[in-house]
């Protein structure tokens, strides 16, 4: 077993959204694939948004969808 980290990901800048483009980012608390800490991170740096956290799996939209769904509404 081997530690996966893409290196390509890691190594290309991101790209910014086009201007006028909002974008939202859930941050699953209990996703156990991605820690929280560096998904907060992400969604600053590459989407230029605060994460907005639920608890929830890796698959926030399977193990709480009625939360994923009032937040899409909003």
């Amino acid at each position: 077993m081997r530690l996966f980290q893409p290196a390509r990901a890691f190594a290309q800048a991101p790209r910014a959204l086009p201007r006028g483009v909002v974008s939202t980012y859930l941050l699953p608390l209990r996703d156990r694939t991605l820690r929280p800490h560096w998904m907060r991170v992400a969604a600053e740096v590459r989407l230029d948004v605060k994460a907005v956290e639920v608890d929830a799996g890796h698959c926030p939209h399977v193990s709480a969808p009625e939360e994923v769904a009032s937040i899409i509404a909003e």
